[in-house]
């Protein structure tokens, strides 16, 4: 098995949704609960195409939506120290920049 990058495996993944779509325009729901290829409604093959046009149309959205971002390293945030209050009788704690 080969390892497909980002654009190897978008091509790839258009032409599996183009193959399920063309065999789609061959099966559909007619007069009754019959598909147009005389099998009964819900056909196995219509519903296998749907589902793996729809999985390959999931992936093409992330690789698509996908951007490298540069890499940020990660600093030590400090806590901000936390004050109590005596607030109507009662201890209320209050975050510095609330004060």
């Amino acid at each position: 098995m080969r390892v497909l990058n980002a654009g190897q495996f978008a091509e790839y993944a258009r032409r599996q949704i183009a193959a399920a779509d063309e065999i789609l325009t061959r099966h559909g729901r007619v007069a009754g609960d019959l598909c147009r290829c005389e099998r009964p409604w819900p056909c196995p093959v219509a519903a296998s195409c749907v589902s793996m046009r729809e999985h390959y149309r999931a992936r093409m959205a992330v690789i698509e939506a996908t951007m490298r971002l540069p890499v940020v390293g990660t600093a030590p945030v400090s806590r901000l120290p936390v004050l109590r209050r005596l607030v109507g009788g009662l201890v209320r704690a209050v975050r510095w920049q609330d004060r």
